[in-house]
């Protein structure tokens, strides 16, 4: 039985593919198992994965009808062998003392759940450089199921909850509880951590950013129009205002910070339907925004909701309204406001930096 089960989705991600393997194959710690998942790639990413496959028996090649990452990622679950499972995006790579550092520190202190730092690189859409960022967790030790449901609501609100890469999982706790990829379009991720969360009993982070992510490619970015998205938030609220009653933190500071995540998820995904990518007319964005705010359980869930601040509470009030256009005239404001925002800081750093 390898230590790790690493398991790859592969879905069209050729020019980056050789970059994950070396950087998986060629770590110091070896015991482990590559499981990578072709997604019905049509650009030749198979090919590489099966002419790597013969010079390295660890990797361990499935093939499927395209149906996204989740599809795969559950497919590695119901063939992989290991301890521990990792999952790995095929278009990222990993620092080389990457699985040696995990291994050792899940045989020094084991536990449910260990959650490690990140790095993401920016490109733009010719694949040129932007920028990164370093994602770290804070130092975090909990030795007990009610503990890790208090650090819940804190962790809900970083970028490191999540996703699914920067985690190691115990295979074991995944098939007792049958543990899955949801089917659906967007925070598949956060609803398979969030039903793993409710099963540890331990949960430790360390800081060092051990991932790199690649941020902005193709494979990373909405291939179709999708009309049902906010249908998915509502699912993942109703999912999110469950799992904390479940962990007894809803009321007081809980509940208002899963309210102030609802207000504004509606309020980034009218703003995401505005994006000039999809090419809809001014009114199909009214259309759509009013379809989103006069939703029957957007309604009751704003009518409910706490408000603590004017930017929740004008937004509650839009929503209430079920008035579209106000709703992206406000949105329209408040990005204007960010940029301008954004102007001054920049031209105040800028001067700092020349005194």
């Amino acid at each position: 039985m390898p230590f790790f089960s690493i398991i790859s989705p592969v879905y069209n991600t050729a020019p980056y593919l050789d970059q994950f393997l070396d950087s998986v194959l060629s770590q110091s710690f070896r015991d482990f198992e590559l499981i990578l998942v072709d997604d019905g790639s049509t650009d030749g990413s198979a090919e590489i994965c099966m002419k790597r496959q013969q010079a390295d028996p660890r990797i361990k090649i499935h093939t499927q009808k395209n149906a996204g990452a989740g599809a795969a990622r559950n497919k590695g679950i119901e063939v992989c062998c290991g301890q521990f499972l990792l999952f790995f995006d095929s278009d990222d790579w990993i620092l080389p003392d990457c699985l040696q550092l995990l291994h050792d520190e899940m045989c020094a202190a084991p536990t449910d759940l260990l959650i490690y730092g990140s790095t993401e690189f920016f490109y733009n859409k010719k694949e040129k450089y932007l920028k990164k960022e370093e994602s770290v967790p804070e130092p975090v030790l909990l030795e007990t199921a009610r503990a890790c449901r208090d650090e819940f609501c804190k962790l809900l609100f970083t970028s490191v909850i999540n996703v699914p890469w920067n985690k190691v999982f115990r295979a074991d706790l995944i098939r007792k509880n049958e543990i899955r990829f949801p089917d659906v379009r967007r925070a598949q991720d956060a609803f398979f951590n969030m039903e793993y969360y409710k099963h540890i009993a331990c949960l430790r982070t360390i800081q060092a950013p051990l991932y790199c992510y690649r941020s902005n490619t193709a494979a990373k970015i909405w291939k179709k129009f999708p009309k049902d998205l906010y249908k998915i938030d509502i699912k993942y609220d109703a999912y999110l205002v469950d799992i904390f009653k479940q962990f007894e933190i809803y009321e007081g500071e809980g509940r208002k910070k899963v309210d102030e995540l609802f207000f504004n998820s509606i309020f980034r995904t009218v703003g995401f339907y505005r994006n000039p990518i999809w090419h809809l007319s001014g009114k199909e964005k009214e259309d759509y925004a009013k379809e989103i705010l006069s939703d029957e359980y957007n309604q009751k869930r704003a009518q409910d909701a706490l408000a603590p601040d004017q930017h929740t509470q004008t937004i509650r009030s839009l929503i209430l309204s079920a008035d579209g256009r106000a709703m992206i005239r406000y949105f329209k404001k408040v990005q204007a406001r960010n940029k301008l925002y954004q102007f001054y800081a920049n031209t105040l750093r800028k001067l700092i930096k020349r005194k």
